[in-house]
């Protein structure tokens, strides 16, 4: 029988109960270990953990208090490391945007442990090198059309997505085809008749 890869998951969180509920929660569950702590930016960036995590649960909150400095460079993590929002309130999509995925704080364990998989797993779908001619899925085509036609993340997320999955999608577009500007894509688009130039025409 071959053992499930268990992830290192580290949390940095004012409210004890909140901590000890998650590494409750991580002890019943296989794919994740809770190795480190902290209560505040302050104090991780004091003790870090000797090995970095695979994810980093944060309560964006204490983002709030250091002037909403991107909370990679506030945090001096490793690239390797996914970044997630432990979510108590409401917070506009903006700046949710900066993290890699979102756990919300009324979640079930299940939902919990399926959002961090879904987002390491698409960590490490970017990591892989690019195959040769790699084809865009049906909703990749989508959504590349209505980025060139000039709707915005959140314009495309109101259809049927969020917008951390419209900028998952963006990301594997730009990998797909190793274009990253927009007006790369552009071309791209109507090389592949994605768009029509009509599509472009302004009023």
């Amino acid at each position: 029988m071959t053992s499930r890869k268990k992830y290192r998951l580290a949390l940095i969180e004012p409210s004890e109960i909140v901590r000890t509920g998650v590494k409750t929660l991580m002890a019943s569950e296989g794919s994740f270990e809770l190795t480190a702590t902290a209560a505040d930016i302050r104090q991780w960036s004091a003790f870090p953990p000797a090995l970095p995590p695979d994810v980093l649960l944060v309560n964006p909150s204490l983002a709030d208090r250091h002037g909403r400095i991107h909370i990679r460079t506030l945090l001096s993590v490793e690239a390797s490391t996914l970044v997630g929002a432990l979510l108590y309130t409401y917070l506009p999509q903006e700046e949710l945007a900066q993290y890699d995925c979102v756990v919300e704080i009324d979640d079930p364990k299940e939902t919990v442990v399926k959002k961090l998989l879904h987002a390491l797993q698409n960590r490490e779908r970017e990591n892989e090198p690019a195959r040769e001619n790699p084809e865009l899925s049906d909703r990749e085509k989508e959504i590349l059309a209505s980025l060139v036609k000039g709707h915005t993340h959140k314009e495309i997320a109101a259809i049927h997505l969020s917008v951390h999955t419209v900028i998952s999608h963006r990301k594997n577009i730009s990998r797909k085809t190793g274009i990253k500007t927009v007006s790369g894509l552009t071309v791209y688009a109507l090389l592949n008749h994605l768009i029509r130039p009509e599509d472009l025409e302004t009023e």
